[in-house]
């Protein structure tokens, strides 16, 4: 086999194992939430450690699918996979695509918990600066 079909079976095979990975990542994000609701220290403190090795897996897939897809001689973005996607064999290129189409799913959705787990952090340091940042505790005791 050439050396342009090795790269070619490694980017199939890393999106395969990329879409594994992103619902992975989407269970962390939703223990994420629920650690960050119950205000669960330790299990975020666990579960950090378990999202970043995560990301950093996700980012060097994505890095040797732009190095391949250079390589190739292809755009490093969507176009180029899906130039990449639709040149292989028919039946494989129709399976291909649905594999990419999947993964570009479980992205969006991975963004979204992200974003709602952003947007509740922002609003629990809010709640806490307000209490830290009173003026005194008889302040926020007796407050009118």
């Amino acid at each position: 086999m050439g050396a342009k079909t090795e790269q070619i079976k490694a980017l199939l095979g890393d999106i395969r194992l990329d879409d594994q990975r992103y619902q992975q990542l989407a269970e962390l994000l939703e223990l994420q939430h629920s650690a960050m609701i119950s205000c669960d220290s330790l299990q975020m403190a666990e579960l950090n450690q378990q999202l970043l090795a995560s990301y950093q897996q996700l980012q060097g897939s994505a890095q040797r699918r732009v190095t391949i897809l250079k390589t190739l001689g292809l755009p490093e973005r969507d176009e180029g996979m899906r130039q990449l996607l639709n040149a292989l064999p028919q039946g494989l290129s129709a399976q291909a695509m649905e594999w990419w189409q999947k993964l570009e799913q479980q992205t969006q959705r991975c963004q979204h918990l992200n974003s709602r787990n952003g947007r509740l952090l922002h609003a629990q340091q809010e709640i806490f600066a307000g209490l830290i940042n009173n003026n005194s505790a008889t302040n926020f005791l007796y407050a009118e």
